[in-house]
């Protein structure tokens, strides 16, 4: 089983509720642009860095179910 997602600046997981904030324009998927809102302070290589852990099928976008 493949364990991904969000964890915030604290390191806890990001609920499901919070999946819906960082999915800013409603389109079911973040994008890199969403989570380095999500993450400011972090470097835009370390957003990437991020988001390629996460987005496991690589299409670019994170859904749901990586989340």
């Amino acid at each position: 089983m493949i364990m991904s997602g969000i964890n915030d600046m604290s390191g806890d997981l990001v609920s499901s509720e919070e999946f819906l904030k960082l999915d800013a324009d409603g389109d079911g998927s973040i994008g890199k642009e969403e989570l380095s809102d999500y993450f400011g302070e972090l470097t835009d290589d370390e957003v990437l860095k991020k988001f390629k852990q996460i987005d496991i099928n690589g299409d670019e976008s994170i859904d749901d179910l990586e989340f």
